[in-house]
């Protein structure tokens, strides 16, 4: 096994596991409070199109992590519904249909599609994990060792890609850190008492 097979089975190691803690956050906190749907709902889409996407190219290290943090956030996606009573085709239909349009660009359009098409659902994921951050004001349900190892890992998958010369998990991976740096910092300003709060009042005020 290469140098660059090994760093790929690390990163597929981290992967699997990227999930777990906000799983496990949720189930002890016994609340979904300040998750974002759509951030899990998109994390379902790209774990599909990756998935396939990593088993087209012969990558293992990409399928396995992706098939096992799909099924990890299908499993959050239903604490959400239970924790918010919502509909079953609400929580699950955008998840399953962008992910068969990411596969259907990776098949017909080619990887660097691939890469802006499964790039998008990703962003807007993070960008409205990163709203309910700023204005949701209950946000204990979140998990702060979960928005790290998002952010540990976008570097990990980064350093894969030009190594590998993957151009899709290259665009991916650089957009994706500046959207993890961004929810990691605003979490911790969050928990400081320093923000959130403050701009949710604000905003209520505003729609008053």
């Amino acid at each position: 096994m290469t140098l660059l097979e090994l760093w790929g089975w690390a990163c597929a190691a981290a992967g699997s596991m990227l999930a777990v803690p906000q799983f496990v956050r949720v189930l002890r906190a016994g609340t979904t409070a300040g998750l974002s749907l759509v951030l899990w709902q998109l994390s379902v889409a790209a774990s599909i199109g990756w998935t396939v996407h990593g088993w087209r190219g012969g990558w293992w290290n990409m399928v396995a992590p992706n098939l096992i943090s799909g099924i990890l956030a299908l499993l959050v996606l239903r604490l959400i519904r239970e924790n918010r009573r919502l509909p079953l085709l609400r929580t699950y239909a955008l998840g399953l249909t962008v992910g068969a349009v990411c596969v259907a660009f990776d098949v017909l359009l080619g990887p660097a599609a691939f890469g802006l098409a499964v790039l998008v659902p990703l962003l807007i994921g993070q960008l409205d994990q990163l709203r309910a951050l700023l204005f949701d004001p209950d946000v204990t349900g979140v998990s702060f060792a979960f928005l790290v190892i998002t952010l540990v890992l976008q570097g990990m998958w980064g350093s894969w890609a030009v190594w590998a010369g993957d151009t899709s998990a290259m665009i991916t991976a650089s957009a994706m850190s500046v959207g993890a740096v961004l929810n990691v910092v605003w979490f911790l300003l969050r928990r400081s008492g320093r923000v959130g709060p403050r701009l949710w009042r604000r905003a209520r005020q505003h729609q008053a």
